[in-house]
């Protein structure tokens, strides 16, 4: 996507240490922090991403302030 040099781009760690949640103003991305391989991409459009404390479900809100997670 498009860079917006205004925005800085949310990104957590899992606590777990195996996965890279980032996310933009077009969408979330999950890497597996192992090899840097996309693991998932969703059309969230974020404004915050975190991770649960047990790494097993990502929290994405967006600019509206509607949190999803999956």
């Amino acid at each position: 996507p498009e860079s917006h040099p205004n925005y800085s781009y949310p990104m957590c760690y899992s606590p777990d240490g195996r996965w890279l949640a980032m996310a933009n103003y077009a969408q979330t991305l999950l890497y597996s922090a192992k090899d840097g391989k996309l693991a998932r991409k969703t059309d969230n459009k974020a404004a915050w991403v975190t991770f649960s404390p047990d790494s097993r479900a990502v929290a994405v809100t967006s600019f509206e302030g509607v949190t999803e997670i999956f």
